[in-house]
């Protein structure tokens, strides 16, 4: 069967795209996915190779950019190093293009920005690296545990062209939550990070909590590498207001507005188990039915994996009154006034890897209240308020305690919590890369 699909293939190279899908539809092109020849395909029009080039993978972008914490990273980080390290390495993004036989990257000229017109040619296909360059995949896409072509392409390069493979792990969640995620993408999630620990050379992790996590995982797992694994650890910025990383408003001043008149509580983060969202309505549920007339105003996408938590959102008596749900549509310009006229931030994710909002409210020093996890320790020291309730009663507790010391400014207080730019945090993410600042080697 094989053997005539690839004969097919070969003799009526036209219909192989239609074949493809066909074949995915019948759950037969995984076996195929591995076996056909790369066919030749145009070059980019390099003008010099006298600077290293970085490719950046950013395949989950194009295949479906879902505007959450780890996309906005990643266009984020793409945007400065085209901005600042363009004059010493090539920054090429590229991208995974599905519904080829063979290994095929693309350059994506979706993302491009002006300063790679001159030498990207448009819709090429990348044959090789160029050599002593740098892959960064800044977020995990499964491609190197779903395809062997991936995986051996990948180590082609890394041995004829001495390429170096750059990780970025932004969390362990999947692994060592497993409850909290949906079981099939907990297994792929394994399988793909022990496929890259095999074949890349570094991982850099966004908090050292993740960092320490994954050595330790590294250890408990026994990995069995040639070399050792590289790692390393940086931090993510918090000044959003200067990157156009949200999509537009479809929210009305008007609504904005009718929010600032309350004393509000802001969370930020999408509408999912981990976020410890169950807990905070468990909570405020409670402080309204005492009488708390303070408000909460909620900013996160819904998730089809948390048909509960949504149906609590959008069934809640108190929704446009003391709860306000920011679902979509909601403009950086929006967020950051939100941030700016909070009484406090809320986060109380069971597991994070690093906790954007965070950062991105201690920029506007804004008290927060945080869950006692590791990584919120690492970011944001004595500079919160921490909980450890389990229960809605026990943080309602713990929220009445934050407005008594508030109201007394007894309150623990981020203005002594610098948060660094997206610019500082792009050059700790290269300095690690070109100074080699590894935790261990």
């Amino acid at each position: 069967m094989q053997a005539w699909i690839k004969r097919i293939l070969s003799k009526y190279p036209k219909i192989s795209n239609l074949l493809i899908v066909l074949l995915t539809w019948l759950r037969c092109y995984d076996d195929m996915y591995v076996d056909r020849e790369q066919p030749e395909h145009g070059r980019v029009n390099f003008i010099t190779a006298q600077k290293r080039a970085i490719y950046v993978d950013i395949s989950r972008l194009v295949d479906k950019d879902a505007n959450e914490g780890v996309q906005r990273v990643e266009k984020i980080i793409l945007e400065l190093l085209i901005k600042n390290y363009s004059d010493s390495f090539f920054v090429v993004p590229i991208y995974f293009r599905h519904g080829h036989c063979y290994c095929s990257y693309w350059y994506a000229n979706k993302f491009k920005h002006k300063k790679l017109l001159e030498y990207i040619t448009a819709d090429a296909n990348i044959t090789e690296f160029l050599p002593q360059s740098i892959f960064l995949r800044p977020e995990i896409n499964f491609f190197m545990s779903k395809s062997k072509k991936v995986s051996s392409w990948l180590m082609t390069q890394k041995i004829q062209n001495n390429a170096l493979l750059i990780n970025i792990i932004h969390d362990l969640i999947p692994i060592r939550f497993k409850e909290l995620c949906v079981t099939s993408y907990a297994v792929d999630f394994r399988n793909e990070v022990i496929a890259t620990s095999l074949v890349f050379d570094a991982t850099i992790c966004v908090s050292k909590t993740v960092a320490d996590d994954y050595l330790f995982w590294l250890k408990d797992e026994r990995i069995v590498r040639k070399v050792a694994m590289k790692v390393a650890y940086f931090h993510l910025g918090a000044d959003i207001e200067k990157y156009n990383s949200h999509c537009a408003t479809t929210k009305t001043l008007a609504d904005l507005s009718k929010i600032e008149k309350h004393d509000y509580f802001l969370m930020v983060a999408t509408i999912e188990a981990k976020k410890g969202y169950a807990l905070v309505l468990d909570a405020f549920d409670k402080l309204w039915a005492n009488g708390c007339n303070r408000t909460l105003v909620i900013v996160g996408k819904s998730d089809w994996r948390s048909p509960e938590l949504v149906r609590r959102l959008t069934l809640n008596p108190m929704l446009n009154k003391k709860l306000f749900w920011f679902n979509s549509g909601i403009s950086d310009l929006d967020l950051t006034h939100l941030y700016k006229n909070a009484s406090a931030f809320i986060m109380a994710s069971i597991a994070e890897g690093f906790g954007l909002g965070v950062v991105e409210a201690a920029k506007y020093k804004k008290p927060l209240i945080l869950r006692d996890i590791p990584v919120f320790r690492e970011i944001a020291g004595d500079n919160a308020f921490y909980f450890s309730a389990t229960d809605g009663d026990g943080l309602a507790d713990r929220i009445a305690k934050w407005i008594e010391l508030a109201e007394m400014n007894l309150a623990p207080s981020s203005y002594e919590l610098k948060p660094i730019t997206w610019e500082k945090s792009c050059d700790q993410l290269m300095g690690i890369i070109i100074n080699g600042q590894w935790l261990c080697k």
